[in-house]
């Protein structure tokens, strides 16, 4: 059965100064209640002319309030990614579809590889690398490499495959 994950955001998390505290993480889920107690993957980043990912996460076995922004989260990523940047923390979140039974954990962990992989290719500071690769290969025009113009050929298999020409 697929598993078709919804997406929100970026939504703003407000900061005291340079870090995000408990009071601001407290005040961010009562504006996002609805979301609080779903389970998917989130993605943390930093919004100034465009908005860069730092951290990519996983809510399968707790809901994203107790996840992404967590203490553990909040101290270890999200803080030290702020340290010194300018710009708006940011919060997406992909959201598991609501269906009956049991979550399945299998698509969300491979829903975080891809993000973590594609945040890598933004980021290569990112603050969890663990499923990160730098791979070694590309595809002109489309991947890891869209410079130039783009062919016909390229804006051909773009459609043809439903590639986002964007990032």
């Amino acid at each position: 059965m697929n598993t078709i994950f919804g997406v929100v955001g970026p939504f703003k998390i407000s900061r005291s100064g340079r870090i995000v505290t408990p009071e601001n993480v407290k005040n961010f889920w009562k504006k996002h209640e609805k979301i609080s107690n779903e389970k998917g993957c989130y993605v943390f980043a930093i919004k100034t002319k465009r908005i860069t990912p730092w951290y990519v996460g996983k809510a399968a076995k707790r809901c994203f309030k107790f996840e992404a922004l967590g203490d553990r989260n909040i101290s270890n990523f999200i803080n030290p990614a702020l340290n010194g940047r300018k710009g708006i923390p940011v919060m997406f979140f992909l959201t598991y579809p609501p269906k009956k039974g049991k979550t399945n954990h299998n698509h969300i962990k491979k829903l975080e590889k891809f993000l973590t992989n594609q945040a890598f290719l933004i980021n290569p500071n990112l603050g969890n690398t663990h499923y990160a690769r730098n791979e070694k290969w590309g595809i002109q025009g489309i991947l890891r490499n869209k410079y130039g113009k783009k062919s016909t050929a390229v804006k051909g298999l773009i459609s043809c495959l439903s590639l986002e020409d964007g990032n």
